[in-house]
């Protein structure tokens, strides 16, 4: 039974490293950016989509991956 704890603190250490580390820098810079007087979208648009291809290369998007499906 404590095994399974230990892995589940495991895996949720892993997810929050993978939040934190990798999809937050990009909603960090548009929040920066949406603080400005005259924010630029361009910027923003790009950041939003930066961080939607880094979800879909992690396999958090249903239908992202290269498998196929079932």
């Amino acid at each position: 039974m404590h095994g399974w704890v230990v892995a589940s603190f495991g895996v949720v250490g892993v997810m929050a490293i993978v939040a934190v580390g990798i999809l937050e820098p990009a909603n960090l810079a548009v929040v920066f950016e949406m603080r400005k007087a005259v924010p630029n979208g361009e910027l923003v648009a790009a950041q939003l989509a930066l961080a939607a291809g880094r979800l879909a290369r992690a396999g958090a998007v249903p239908g992202s991956t290269s498998s196929p499906s079932q």
